[in-house]
C-alpha cells in the first residue's frame, strides 16, 4: 500500500510538468508552422526596374537616312549594344517594369550604318526584348 501511495504522489507531481512541457512544445510547433506558412502570405518588395535609353516619338521623327554616327549619338545617346562583329549596327533597348513610366517610349531601335558611317536603315520594335517579369 505504501508503494502505491508513493507512485501516485510521484505521478501527480510530474503530471503538471508534463502538461506544461507538452503545452510549450505544442505552442512552439504551432508558432513555427504559422511563421513558416506566413512566408507565403507576404510578398517581398520588388523595386521598379528600368534599363536602357528612352527614345521618344519626337526623336524618332528626326531620324533619316544619311545621318552620321555622331549625329545619331547626339540624337539618341550612346547605343546600348554595339556588335563587335558588326560595328555598323547599333541597338537601343528600353525596358521598365513600371507601365506608367514613359508608356509611349520605343522599346527597341536598331540602326544600320553603311560603310561610310551613314544611317542606311533602321528597325523599330515595340515589343519588349526580354521578359524579365
Amino acid at each position: 500500500m505504501k508503494m502505491i501511495s508513493i507512485l501516485s504522489t510521484t505521478r501527480s507531481a510530474f503530471l503538471p510538468v508534463f502538461k506544461t512541457r507538452a503545452a510549450k512544445l505544442l505552442l512552439t510547433a504551432g508558432l513555427s508552422i504559422s511563421l513558416l506558412s506566413g512566408c507565403s502570405w507576404i510578398e517581398p518588395y520588388k523595386p521598379t526596374l528600368t534599363q536602357g535609353t528612352i527614345i521618344s516619338q519626337e526623336a524618332l521623327s528626326l531620324l533619316q537616312e544619311g545621318l552620321t554616327k555622331t549625329q545619331a549619338r547626339q540624337l539618341f545617346g550612346p547605343p546600348m549594344g554595339e556588335d563587335p562583329f558588326n560595328p555598323n549596327q547599333w541597338d537601343y533597348v528600353f525596358y521598365t517594369t513600371d507601365d506608367s513610366f514613359h508608356p509611349d517610349a520605343i522599346k527597341q531601335l536598331t540602326l544600320q550604318f553603311d560603310a561610310d558611317g551613314m544611317i542606311s536603315s533602321w528597325n523599330v520594335s515595340d515589343s519588349t526584348p526580354l521578359d524579365l517579369k
